[in-house]
């Protein structure tokens, strides 16, 4: 798997807001927007053309990671017994669902119009990343500091 070295300004930057406080996940989370202000940054500022073929690449770079941290981060609430387990999976399932779409997508791109596939992905990745970060998986953090 290939993961960028940060060469530009970042989109969706890492912010403490995101912080957990549980080492592993935070930092998956910093691999994931580092994925995600990648894929930005080839398909923005005319570079979406140019890059359908490695756009194609990245998202199932991003589907893969996104599965690896998925797997991570469930065996974490599962050794500390978190009780919002089962529904938290529900949510990891539902996003790979989105993401398998997209891949699909992404599998029938034309080089003439991605723009509205691109938009798609920010939209999905961001809207999850930064929603799910900041609401759902508090949530952990919050029971770890509460009950361990």
């Amino acid at each position: 798997m290939v993961i960028s070295v940060k060469y530009f300004d970042e989109m969706f930057p890492w912010k403490d807001i995101y912080s957990l406080n549980i080492q592993e996940i935070d930092e998956q989370h910093k691999i994931w927007l580092s994925i995600v202000n990648n894929l930005y940054l080839q398909a923005t500022g005319g570079r979406v053309y140019k890059n359908v073929d490695y756009l194609k690449r990245a998202i199932d770079e991003a589907l893969s990671y996104t599965k690896f941290h998925f797997n991570s981060e469930e065996q974490i609430m599962d050794k500390m017994n978190y009780p919002l387990i089962k529904q938290h999976k529900l949510l990891h399932a539902k996003f790979i669902k989105k993401l398998i779409t997209l891949k699909k997508r992404y599998k029938q791109i034309s080089y003439s119009m991605p723009d509205s596939l691109i938009h798609d992905t920010f939209k999905t990745y961001v809207e999850w990343v930064i929603d799910h970060i900041k609401n759902e998986d508090k949530n952990i953090s919050y029971y770890q500091i509460n009950n361990l």
